[in-house]
């Protein structure tokens, strides 16, 4: 996580005042917000980003204090990044520090005591998107509630990489001019949940730590098909399991063994191809990064990384009415 304050793009408060806190809570997350102990002014802030399936916000509250929320209605993951505390989620007691994450549950009651030095980033996810996407993963209807364990294992490289992913895209929020594309978004959203589901301890973690089954060639082309016919939209793990008729996991490691990269590794490979064709159709006025953004690439600097990688030359080459061009031009 970078030095500056995160998502500071999207504020929602600026207060020293306890009671616009407590109405800034209520009117973002739903959450009706109880402060016990220390209520003389604060420093609060609270940076909101919300996505079709996610929502990513950024709180600095500025007291000793302790907040107590009734039931959530969505999945909470919180984040640390400065200072220190504890939350109690259904009774059970979690130490809140930088590097140790925290789930609330739907239907949790939790509430959070910390230091005057505090903060977090909070991802909040739709308990049964996040459902849905078990079962695709899977390949199997998920008929109880899902239940996470608020303490996972932050020492997995599951959960490192969970993070790694989850800093990545606040990174790019916070520092982004520009909204990133739709189908980034998307698919940013749709990786970040399928890594918390992975990565955390919940009722069905058994069925994502079991032996993959293999999928078939046909089964695997057919995934292909779909991304070379959709590769302008985002691919959801949903279609792929609707395509293939299996789960989505299976077909992950089954493309890996066969093809040796994964299926969102071959839409990366079709929109890079289909960039490359754009550029060599380029009117005028076309620039690199239209056409990035057109193919859905929202980093111009790693889709000219990949570029380059991919055809052993830089766009501005295959634009070839700016091939002179400087490249720090576009970047």
């Amino acid at each position: 996580m970078k030095s500056r304050r995160p998502l500071d793009r999207f504020p929602v408060l600026r207060s020293r005042s306890v009671d616009e806190m407590r109405a800034a809570f209520a009117r973002v997350y739903g959450l009706s917000m109880f402060v016990e102990g220390d209520t003389r002014p604060v420093d609060a802030a609270i940076n909101y980003y919300p996505m079709k399936d996610i929502i990513l916000g950024y709180s600095k509250y500025g007291g000793n204090m302790r907040l107590v929320f009734p039931e959530t209605l969505d999945t909470f993951h919180l984040v640390p990044i400065r200072g220190a505390g504890e939350a109690v989620v259904n009774g059970e007691v979690a130490p809140l520090h930088a590097g140790r994450g925290v789930t609330i549950p739907r239907a949790a009651i939790f509430a959070e005591k910390f230091n005057t030095h505090y903060q977090h980033i909070v991802l909040t996810m739709n308990t049964q998107t996040l459902t849905d996407k078990l079962a695709a993963l899977a390949g199997t209807p998920i008929n109880r509630p899902l239940i996470f364990s608020p303490v996972g294992d932050d020492t997995s490289l599951r959960t490192k990489a969970f993070r790694d992913h989850l800093f990545f895209l606040v990174d790019q929020l916070s520092a982004s001019t520009v909204p990133l594309p739709g189908l980034v978004q998307a698919e940013f959203e749709q990786t970040l949940m399928v890594m918390f589901l992975c990565s955390s301890q919940h009722n069905y973690s058994h069925l994502l730590d079991r032996p993959s089954a293999a999928a078939s060639l046909g089964q695997i082309r057919r995934a292909e098909e779909y991304i070379e016919a959709n590769w302008r939209q985002a691919i959801t793990l949903e279609d792929l399991a609707a395509v293939t008729e299996i789960g989505t996991l299976d077909v992950f490691h089954s493309f890996k063994d066969s093809r040796g990269y994964s299926p969102m590794e071959f839409a990366h490979r079709v929109r890079l191809r289909h960039a490359r064709e754009l550029l060599r159709r380029a009117g005028a006025t076309t620039t690199v990064a239209a056409v990035a953004s057109t193919c859905g690439f929202g980093d111009i600097r790693r889709f000219i990384r990949d570029y380059v990688r991919a055809f052993g030359e830089h766009p501005l080459q295959t634009l070839g009415s700016r091939s002179g061009a400087d490249p720090a031009d576009v970047a």
